[in-house]
């Protein structure tokens, strides 16, 4: 699912400070990276002159799942934003691992707070299952992505191909239920 707000004139589309959360059930166990939660920027990729015709989105930060050696799994906080430049990067950056212990075969709630910001000014929460596990500042959108349209997308997926690494087994899924965006903290209530 992928949320890139509303088809207006507003580049900017998604809120400067959202909450965006949503209910997930790891139905067995699978092996490598899987992405639940990701948030990415429009960049330019093609201009005609001074006309911007093409763009492709970076993935900015994201939440994946990272199977722990007990069958449950922990979640890995990653970002392609340098820390010292503050720009986008192509290589991907691990800011941290959370020692979540999320069974296999039960429903859990991610939701996260996600203020973008450049020069440090922006701002990551995460709430497993109600309770704080993260909050960290620092840069979450790049300066040197240039916006066409649409410029901010948030994307709930379960990425299993060569792009994320080895799985195993390849066909595997995960199932998400009440996805929401606010600007108000919704927390673990149906």
């Amino acid at each position: 699912m992928n949320l890139q707000g509303p088809f207006d004139e507003d580049p900017q589309n998604l809120p400067d400070d959202g909450y965006y959360s949503a209910w997930y059930y790891i139905p067995f166990v699978f092996q490598g990276d899987s992405n639940v939660f990701q948030f990415k920027q429009s960049d330019v990729t093609q201009w005609d002159g001074d006309t911007p015709t093409k763009h492709t989105r970076r993935m900015l930060w994201k939440i994946g799942l990272n199977h722990a050696s007990d069958d449950t799994y922990d979640l890995e906080i990653r970002t392609r934003i340098d820390p010292e430049t503050g720009e986008w990067s192509p290589e991907s950056i691990q800011l941290g691992m959370i020692d979540a212990d999320i069974p296999v075969g039960e429903w859990f709630h991610l939701e996260t707070r996600y203020k973008w910001g450049q020069n440090g000014d922006g701002h990551t929460t995460i709430w497993l299952n109600g309770e704080r596990v993260w909050d960290w500042s620092g840069t979450t959108w790049a300066p040197n992505l240039v916006c066409m349209h649409r410029c901010r997308e948030f994307v709930i997926s379960h990425y299993l191909s060569d792009y994320q690494g080895y799985v195993a087994p390849g066909d595997s899924w995960i199932f998400v239920d009440d996805a929401v965006l606010a600007t108000t903290r919704t927390g673990t209530a149906d």
